[in-house]
């Protein structure tokens, strides 16, 4: 098998640019595709310590409205939905199209980020990103490897989506949701 790897923040055409596939994190759009449900996925409001040391550390969801938002996207999502309903229009004082970005803005201190904790996990065991309000959830979504329908899945496709299936699968068993609160007191 030969892996060609294309990076994009945007939702690409897979029929018009002859993608075998692609990973989406969250709800997927109506679409002729097949959608294989990889592992589930969660996300988290984080900042760098340094970040939450100079402006303080939000005790509610209310306190977000005074920090700085580094929003990503295409466009950004500048509305933070949870669990219980509540919503925040956030306010950017960085904004980018690209989500690694976003995290590295994040890292160098400039403001509260939403991002999978796929992305940030190891720099909040290191200590380098700090999970804000922990005990308050964010909606769950999944991460979804998507190829065109076809009668015949291509068997390379079929095989890379099982190997990152179980691979991912693996990683997310030692993760769960609920450790966020027990590494963020360590």
């Amino acid at each position: 098998m030969k892996v060609e790897l294309e990076v994009s923040d945007s939702v690409v055409n897979l029929l018009e640019g002859a993608y075998d596939m692609a990973i989406r994190f969250g709800a997927l759009a109506d679409s002729r595709l097949v959608a294989r449900t990889l592992v589930p996925d969660f996300r988290v409001i984080c900042a760098a310590p340094s970040y939450l040391d100079r402006r303080g550390r939000p005790h509610g969801v209310e306190d977000l409205l005074s920090h700085d938002c580094i929003l990503y996207g295409a466009p950004p999502l500048d509305h933070w939905t949870f669990v219980d309903g509540r919503a925040v229009h956030m306010k950017a004082t960085l904004t980018t199209n690209d989500g690694e970005l976003a995290h590295v803005w994040a890292l160098q201190g400039g403001g509260l980020v939403l991002k999978s904790f796929w992305d940030v996990h190891e720099d909040i065991e290191a200590g380098r990103l700090e999970v804000v309000l922990p005990r308050v959830r964010l909606p769950a979504s999944a991460i979804h490897a998507v190829y065109p329908h076809s009668r015949l899945v291509a068997s390379k496709v079929r095989l890379c989506v099982e190997f990152l299936r179980a691979k991912l699968q693996r990683q997310w068993a030692a993760w769960r949701p609920d450790t966020i609160e027990s590494e963020q007191r360590r």
